[in-house]
């Protein structure tokens, strides 16, 4: 992935993790995260989702945003009143951008609407099921990845390996839910 004009920076306990942002493919999802940033959204929200997709022993993927108070029985924060979501995105076909390790992709809402939401997710090795074309649910769009990570994927490996035995309040998510999740303390974007 080629050099970004923009950053962003999740502030956690465990130390910071840098994204950077690829708005030269991804206008659309960078646009949408940076405003999201600016409002305060993933500010007190966490990482708490890890998952291999159901391939076990594979490579882990880890989640998180403000929709940890929607699907897990985290209380921390407030969630935010207005969790907008947006219809259009680009693609993997059209930025050019694969969810490979370091990656960086935006949630889609895929039981109803398919709409991209806040919640983020690191991937920590290939996912080629989540690129245009990979799956058929809830078409075939996949996920817009939108960066990668600068600085910090150490962090997201240790926690990826932490116990998912947390409570979900959906039953697809049961045994992916991290016990301690990372508390997302501050998020802030940069231009350079």
């Amino acid at each position: 992935m080629a050099c970004a004009n923009k950053e962003i920076r999740l502030h956690t306990a465990a130390g910071e993790i840098v994204i950077s942002l690829r708005s030269d493919v991804a206008p659309t999802a960078v646009q949408y995260v940076v405003s999201l940033i600016d409002e305060g959204v993933y500010d007190g929200s966490t990482l708490y989702r890890s998952t291999t997709l159901g391939h076990p022993g594979g490579p882990r993927l880890v989640q998180g945003g403000p929709f940890d108070q929607i699907l897990t029985n985290n209380t921390r924060h407030e969630p935010p009143r207005d969790l907008r979501t947006i219809s259009e995105f680009e693609t993997t076909v059209e930025s050019g951008l694969r969810h490979c390790r370091g990656a960086v992709s935006l949630g889609r809402d895929l039981p109803a609407s398919g709409e991209v939401i806040a919640d983020m997710f690191f991937c920590l090795g290939e996912f080629p099921e989540l690129d245009y074309g990979g799956r058929s649910e809830p078409d075939e769009r996949g996920f817009p990845v939108f960066g990668e990570v600068k600085s910090g994927l150490a962090i997201l490996d240790e926690l990826a390996s932490g116990e998912t035995a947390g409570s979900a309040k959906v039953a697809l998510l049961e045994g992916q839910i991290l016990s301690k999740p990372l508390v997302i303390e501050s998020a802030s974007s940069k231009l350079w």
